[in-house]
């Protein structure tokens, strides 16, 4: 099937539902039919603490006849509500198990294929590294390695922030005080300039965003990180992921391309594709050049 992307819509799911996990419940939803010959994408949203909302143009994929499932993470969304107490003892095995759980509960263990955006990508890469049977590709969308690459780079773009940001965000690393004022402006001037170009806030994008799992594990803003993901990293273990591989980000991605080739270093073979004009939610500012990367390389693996 030919199309662009230009003026399409999200179509409709064709199936939503609740997978059960342990006490959880975990909402998903497939736009498409997993009866087709082609191998089913799953999308692993970002944040953590993100939902299934901004990465929902994903699902324009499944117009290629490919299905495309969408999942809330628990503690996000659609999905089971966390306590505090709950959210604190979050760990990155919990989200892998749960996507596992998915896996099987919509019967597709043997083929899939997974797309990570962000931290989403983070858990794609952890997951890989179980070796599961059925995985045959990961798309691995504006993520990242290590937290230390992460951080070496936000540290770079946030200094070099325009309108005399960036010399707001160097007084603040050297211990000045921002007010809560200057500090939000401060945020939204990095999500302009390196998360999504084409709107303003998160809300736009059709979720509440961040929340208690996202300053839990990651922390206070996207460059002033001191959440529990603080020292992730899988760097040492990237050989081990075998199945082919798309690293992707965006030309002003906050994932930029030092972040990214720490990834390419890693894993064997694996390919790459920088998006001009895009930022992080690299679908906002560039979506025909992105699904057509994307679908490109899923192609590939059928």
């Amino acid at each position: 099937m030919t199309f662009t992307f230009d003026d399409l819509g999200n179509p409709e799911a064709t199936t939503e539902g609740f997978a059960p996990f342990g006490e959880f419940q975990t909402w998903y939803r497939i736009t498409g039919s997993l009866d087709s010959e082609l191998t089913p994408l799953i999308a692993i949203h970002g944040g953590p603490g993100g939902s299934h909302d901004y990465i929902s143009p994903l699902s324009q994929m499944a117009l290629s006849g490919r299905p495309i499932i969408h999942y809330d993470q628990i503690g996000c969304g659609y999905s089971s509500v966390l306590s505090d107490e709950q959210v604190s003892q979050l760990t990155v095995e919990f989200f892998l198990d749960e996507l596992g759980n998915l896996i099987d509960h919509l019967g597709i263990a043997d083929n899939y294929i997974i797309l990570g955006h962000s931290w989403g990508g983070m858990m794609a890469q952890e997951f890989a590294l179980r070796q599961p049977a059925g995985l045959r590709g990961l798309i691995l969308s504006s993520s990242l390695a290590s937290a230390r690459a992460w951080g070496a780079e936000v540290h770079r773009l946030a200094a070099r922030l325009p309108e005399g940001f960036g010399e707001k965000y160097q007084a603040m690393m050297a211990g000045g005080e921002l007010s809560d004022e200057e500090y939000g402006a401060l945020d939204t001037i990095f999500t302009r300039e390196h998360v999504f170009r084409a709107a303003p806030t998160w809300s736009d994008l059709g979720f509440q965003f961040p929340n208690a799992v996202y300053f839990t594990l990651w922390g206070r803003s996207e460059f002033d990180f001191n959440g529990l993901l603080g020292n992730w990293s899988v760097v040492e273990r990237l050989h081990e992921i075998t199945v082919p591989t798309l690293v992707v980000w965006g030309e002003h991605d906050e994932s930029t391309a030092l972040v990214n080739q720490e990834i390419l270093n890693g894993i064997p073979h694996a390919t790459s594709a920088e998006i001009p004009g895009g930022a992080h939610v690299t679908w906002v500012d560039a979506a025909e050049p992105y699904f057509a990367a994307v679908l490109s390389f899923a192609d590939s693996l059928d």
